[in-house]
């Protein structure tokens, strides 16, 4: 539940006195994570199926700490990923995935948008290396 202070004060008011009105009102908040294109087992089997390129879109000193076999390192924060994926197909699937899936997610929107046919965040390392 949340409230809304609106207090009024000023000369018309009679003995210089405030007004102060109180607003309640009920909200649900929801909080959204990343949208995750496929689950990690999905991922493994297109992956296994149909080929394609694994962007890893975490900093290096991330991937040091370990990376999916055969990921290209790209830092999207670092703005790495357009050089990264220049003269790539844009037919082959590309997978992608960062920490937590977020970074992966606004990569996979760029890829779609400069016209990348099959592209998935799929999301965390943590998840996926197992």
């Amino acid at each position: 539940m949340f409230a809304l202070w609106l207090m009024d004060w000023g000369t018309d008011a009679p003995n210089g006195t405030i007004n102060l009105f109180v607003v309640s009102f009920e909200k649900e908040i929801m909080f959204y994570g990343p949208k995750v294109d496929l689950t990690p087992s999905e991922f493994k089997e297109a992956l296994r199926q149909n080929g394609g390129k694994v962007l890893d879109c975490r900093t290096a000193a991330e991937c040091a700490e370990g990376m999916l076999p055969n990921a290209i390192q790209s830092d999207w924060m670092n703005g790495e990923v357009p050089n990264a994926v220049e003269g790539w197909d844009k037919k082959d699937p590309v997978y992608c995935y960062c920490r937590s899936g977020v970074r992966s997610e606004a990569a996979s929107n760029f890829l779609r948008d400069q016209g990348f046919d099959a592209v998935f965040n799929v999301g965390g390392f943590s998840s996926l290396k197992e």
